[in-house]
């Protein structure tokens, strides 16, 4: 880690370390000495890069040792220390390294040993280095970091299956919104609903508060084709165009899918094609190269004239199953219908018969 001297300073604090005032770089280094381990301080600063020098584009997680942030306010450098926040990333994934707000604490290593021995500044917060533009209301995204979901926004989970007992295909969805859900970058591919516009997602060192490992989206691992090399595994390519919303197959061996960057996420099939028919998970007939989105609306969430006014999702709550009252109901045609009728229906995915 880059060695931070522990020298007198006369330095005139125009910060007090706290959000609303928070300190710079050269303030931080002056007042470190003082800080304890239960201090959480706001920093001012930008972000040079990774490594323990600050000279590394990507950080290297398996070294943790040398996962580390160079923040700098023109006068001063320090290292960060910053594995679950940055370790994963590169600089290009994020939008912005200027006049970051960051929080942090100052201890000596860690219960898990992942941090030096020496004294540093462990990150717990990052805002404004990377945000995200919703365009049609919808944006397929992941990033290896953990971020809170913003207010506005809601993050959607999605997943495919198939009962040999009801011979029925169904693509269903989880929900998540408000700004009290950390989300695990590292598998946590996501569809984010919400108005246009651009958000900032906070990044953060906190705990994930949802399961992870049950849905069906991968985020891209480059911009380029991407692909799998199981047999039953198809993957469909996440489109909202302002045309129609939903997943696509843009290859032959369907094995294949083409994204325009790496933050983007595909949907994996995970059936035969010869099984893995819907009668309302494809809305193309017998082609079944397009999945349409028959999630919630965005309104389910967010009032008309309130676009701040979220219903908070319980976090506990098992991904996959249906979060609060909102019920899918369909004919056996493959339309959503509003009110139950009588006869044989498909209620999130089930056949029921209703009276």
């Amino acid at each position: 880690m880059l060695a931070v001297a522990l020298t007198a300073s006369t330095t005139i604090m125009a910060g007090d370390g706290t959000k609303g005032s928070p300190y710079t770089v050269s303030e931080l280094v002056a007042a470190q000495a003082a800080l304890t381990a239960t201090d959480t301080v706001w920093v001012r600063a930008n972000l040079k890069g990774l490594g323990a020098d600050g000279s590394q584009t990507v950080n290297d997680a398996d070294n943790r040792k040398d996962c580390a942030a160079c923040l700098t306010d023109g006068t001063t450098q320090f290292a960060a220390w910053s594995f679950e926040i940055l370790s994963y990333l590169a600089m290009e994934d994020l939008t912005n390294t200027q006049d970051l707000l960051l929080s942090g604490v100052m201890r000596e290593g860690s219960e898990s040993n992942d941090e030096p021995e020496e004294r540093h500044f462990s990150l717990c917060q990052l805002e404004g280095a990377l945000q995200v533009e919703v365009k049609n209301g919808f944006r397929g995204f992941h990033v290896q970091s953990q971020y809170v979901v913003p207010r506005g926004v809601v993050a959607v989970d999605v997943r495919c299956g198939y009962s040999t007992k009801t011979d029925l295909a169904t693509v269903s969805y989880s929900y998540a919104c408000g700004d009290t859900l950390a989300i695990l970058g590292k598998n946590s591919a996501r569809v984010l609903m919400a108005r246009d516009g651009v958000y900032d997602l906070v990044l953060t060192a906190a705990k994930q508060n949802q399961k992870a490992g049950t849905t069906s989206l991968s985020g891209g691992t480059q911009a380029g084709l991407n692909t799998v090399k199981t047999n039953n595994r198809y993957l469909y390519r996440f489109v909202a165009d302002g045309d129609r919303t939903g997943f696509l197959r843009n290859s032959d061996n369907m094995k294949e899918v083409t994204l325009d960057s790496k933050d983007e996420v595909y949907l994996q099939v995970n059936a035969l094609e010869t099984n893995f028919f819907g009668h309302y998970s494809f809305d193309d007939g017998d082609t079944k190269k397009w999945i349409a989105w028959q999630a919630e609306p965005l309104e389910s969430f967010i009032g008309e004239d309130a676009p701040d006014a979220i219903d908070v999702v319980t976090p506990e709550a098992p991904m996959g199953e249906t979060y609060g009252t909102h019920k899918r109901v369909y004919n056996l045609g493959g339309q959503r219908i509003k009110n139950h009728v009588n006869g044989l229906s498909i209620v999130d995915g089930k056949k029921m018969f209703l009276k």
